[in-house]
């Protein structure tokens, strides 16, 4: 893990059965983008149009290697001139087709569990935590790199992190400059500049979406109540707390008294 926090932090509301599962059961839901409250997310086109005579050529004859590794040398150049005459990179019909096909494969294919590098953010109390009135985990990114590079786990679970990229002007994704890689990730990991204040991070999930995914205990390594917790909720997650094997560290939000913004204060359980 390069360049990522130690600790990243979710927001969350108690009165959400699945956010509750966090604490009490170790789980982490990854969702589809589908279901983000930015119109955006995940729907910026790969702009198949935008591409030259030349890199259009290439991006078939690229193509045609991956997926006919058995062809000789003269086989492949054939295919890739017969792909070319039938100019379906040029016709916006079908470069719409595929946009849209990628659109739904981004949104069915890879679910997203959304970090943030703050647990003192205000706006992000306010849209995430039931107005203050929620909690807050912060998870420890060492341990859960460790957990998520064990081939024992990874196997079954390939998850990747991105710091989300945040834009002033609308991107133009020019597929035949991206890797496969970047084709993938660079829709689902970049968003307008209007978000920047939530300092997003988001572990991908690859082949899933809408799934729960169990952590190693340890990995919750802080847990903050928001400043406006009922006394009710307050005496749930502490006892939640301490049922469990680790004991993370344990924190109550508070307004400061002469500036806006907020302080945290521990509370030994």
């Amino acid at each position: 893990m390069t360049d990522n926090p130690d600790i990243l932090y979710k927001y969350r509301d108690w009165h959400v059965e699945k956010h509750r599962r966090i604490l009490s059961h170790n789980k982490i839901f990854f969702t589809s983008a589908r279901n983000f409250n930015d119109p955006f997310d995940g729907t910026i086109p790969l702009r198949y149009d935008k591409g030259s005579r030349q890199e259009i050529s290439d991006k078939y004859s690229d193509r045609i290697n991956k997926d006919n590794p058995n062809l000789n040398r003269i086989q492949k150049r054939d295919l890739a001139k017969k792909w070319r005459k039938k100019g379906l990179l040029r016709n916006r019909t079908h470069i719409k087709m595929t946009q849209d096909m990628t659109r739904e494969q981004l949104f069915n294919d890879f679910g997203i569990f959304s970090l943030s590098a703050e647990c003192l953010n205000i706006l992000l109390w306010t849209h995430y935590s039931n107005s203050h009135r929620g909690f807050c985990v912060g998870f420890d990114m060492q341990k859960l790199d460790n957990m998520r590079n064990d081939p024992l786990y990874y196997a079954d679970n390939l998850i990747d992190i991105h710091k989300v990229e945040y834009e002033i002007d609308y991107p133009l994704f020019n597929p035949y400059k991206m890797d496969d890689e970047e084709i993938t990730q660079k829709p689902l990991i970049t968003k307008s500049s209007a978000w920047s204040y939530e300092n997003e991070y988001r572990l991908i999930l690859f082949d899933k979406t809408n799934v729960e995914i169990d952590l190693l205990d340890e990995i919750i390594a802080e847990v903050y109540l928001g400043c406006k917790i009922s006394p009710e909720d307050k005496e749930q997650i502490i006892d939640a707390l301490q049922k469990r094997k680790n004991r993370p560290e344990l924190f109550i939000t508070k307004m400061q008294e002469n500036s806006f913004g907020l302080i945290k204060e521990s509370i030994d359980y």
